[in-house]
């Protein structure tokens, strides 16, 4: 019922509600329409996949180099951070805890901040355990920009039990570069099912940053087995597929849709696994689960169910999944090429309004050429002479040395009653492409409808074994020139169209061969009434 109401609401939204939203009656004159209906759709999607994206690149960074992050690896450049660790001498002498802090004041009071952290440093790898000291050589350090000692210190005190330190240390290492440190400080806690998401993602980035997206897996299905977790399957999904382990991604997404149901975002990355290995039905079976929950900003939800509709033949679907594309301005190339496909038998009028609009908004030759061929089959001579001028003079996609612009110049010159110009477009585009028999066939019924025998005898003349498209043509043309055994001697062939065989019925009747003709006539008929018997019998089958 669901599903039934949903179909109900896209129907009213693509079709019968169309003109309340200003929609023009016709949905092909329309592109882009319905995005007015989805302001700030198309930014925040822009927001969500930069913040994704980035996260991704990195990642995919780290695994391919399969090194760490650490300034060592951007080719000796260090970044603007980092300053040459301080060399320090320890003061000499035993440790004097009252003299040690009474020095360390001092040379804050004055100011010499190196003698200060030398004090402490001293201090500190005197007494290993004294917190109050690394803490006091954490803060001075941070004064002289000494952030890897910063961080070593900060890392002793997470190590010894101070949560907030370690909160600071993780994010330190994070700008260091230090990825060892945060899955040190991490990964503990995410196995024992205790890390928060947040820091999930930056045990992950450390991973791959280490060249270790395995661990991440190990540490992700250790925490699986204390709770389960949308956030975590989704990223095993992603782990794993970036290793090259398919089933093991679709295997955790498949997991999070039955325990967490199926939302637009799982159901396309389920989906592009299921095609990635070929299964079509069940990738579509994925996203219509998915269907009811996605928005017009879904976008890339409905381009690939709009390519799976179309490669399982749902083009009924298909055809509704891409006019949704095509009135939010989403549709790419590849989504107007299957439109224009869809509709140009059922529709042809939206099919030349599509053509053209992918001619204005990508300038592709493709989209060009069945803007022209379109605009000649519907006889819209003023479009198509509109869209042959609009071509450059230098023509820089070379459009005029296709045999398809000609014949289009062509078609346009006999819709206009200009035959010779006709002749020659025609001669130009055999020129180029001299073996192509439909151009040859269009040549010869142009001469017929002339009446042009003399040039009709010219092309008459030489092979007569011809393609059947063109040995029907230059039958007509027999017939024309009142040549029926040149027509006879054409009808040679195999034919299987009732048209094709009453044609030749009328060339042996021309030729005086009635009994001929009267069986080629009967065997129509005959044909023709099993036909009909056999329709009536599938039609009294049904229930």
């Amino acid at each position: 019922m669901k599903l039934l109401n949903m179909y109900c609401v896209a129907t009213l939204l693509l079709g019968g509600l169309m003109p309340l939203f200003g929609f023009a009656t016709d949905w092909w004159n329309a592109p882009g329409s319905l995005s007015k209906d989805a302001a700030g759709w198309l930014q925040a999607r822009k927001a969500r996949n930069e913040n994704t994206d980035a996260f991704a690149a990195g990642l995919q960074q780290g695994l391919k180099t399969g090194k760490g992050f650490s300034y060592l690896d951007q080719g000796g450049n260090s970044p603007t951070w980092y300053h040459p660790p301080l060399v320090v001498e320890p003061f000499p002498g035993a440790y004097h805890a009252k003299l040690y802090d009474l020095a360390y004041q001092a040379f804050l009071q004055s100011h010499q901040l190196r003698n200060a952290y030398r004090v402490a440093w001293t201090a500190v790898h005197k007494n290993p355990d004294n917190r109050h000291w690394r803490e006091r050589l954490i803060q001075v350090a941070a004064w002289l920009d000494q952030r890897e000692e910063e961080l070593r210190q900060w890392r002793w005190l997470a190590i010894h039990g101070d949560t907030a330190a370690q909160a600071t240390t993780v994010t330190m290492a994070a700008s260091l570069a230090r990825p060892d440190v945060i899955v040190e400080m991490l990964s503990p806690a995410a196995r024992n099912g205790t890390l928060n998401n947040k820091n999930w993602k930056s045990l992950i980035f450390a991973y791959g940053g280490l060249g270790q997206p395995d661990k991440a897996v190990a540490d992700i299905n250790a925490a699986l087995h204390f709770r389960q977790s949308h956030f975590l399957l989704e990223q095993k999904a992603y782990l794993t597929y970036q290793m090259g382990h398919i089933e093991q991604s679709l295997a955790a997404l498949q997991k999070s849709t039955r325990i967490y149901g199926s939302t637009p975002d799982i159901a396309l990355k389920e989906a592009q696994l299921l095609t990635m290995k070929g299964n079509f039905p069940e990738a579509m079976t994925a996203m219509r689960a998915a269907e009811p929950k996605a928005t017009l900003g879904d976008v890339n939800f409905w381009h690939l169910y709009a390519v799976l509709a179309w490669e399982i033949n749902d083009h009924k679907v298909a055809l509704a999944a891409e006019k949704r594309l095509y009135l939010l301005g989403a549709a790419n190339e590849y989504d107007l090429q299957r439109l224009i496909m869809l509709t140009q038998n059922s529709k042809p009028q939206a099919a030349l309004a599509i053509a053209r609009q992918g001619w204005r908004q990508f300038q592709i030759p493709i989209f060009f050429f069945e803007s022209i061929s379109l605009a000649a089959n519907q006889t819209h001579w003023g479009v198509l002479a509109k869209l042959l001028k609009a071509i450059p003079r230098d023509d820089p996609l070379g459009l005029r040395r296709y045999p398809a612009y000609w014949i289009a110049e062509a078609r346009l010159a006999t819709g206009q009653k200009d035959s010779p110009r006709a002749l020659a477009c025609y001669a130009q585009a055999l020129d180029m492409s001299p073996g192509d028999t439909a151009i040859q066939a269009d040549l010869i019924w142009l001469l017929i409808d002339q009446k042009d025998e003399t040039r009709l005898r010219a092309l008459l003349i030489g092979d007569l074994n011809r393609p059947g498209n063109l040995r029907n043509a230059l039958i007509s043309a027999a017939q024309v020139m009142h040549r029926p055994q040149l027509a006879f001697y054409l009808r040679n062939g195999k034919v299987d169209s009732p048209d094709a065989i009453l044609n030749q019925a009328d060339i042996l009747s021309d030729n005086d061969s009635h009994g001929g003709a009267w069986s080629l006539r009967r065997q129509v008929a005959v044909g023709m009434a099993q036909r009909i018997k056999q329709a009536h019998k599938d039609g009294g089958a049904r229930p």
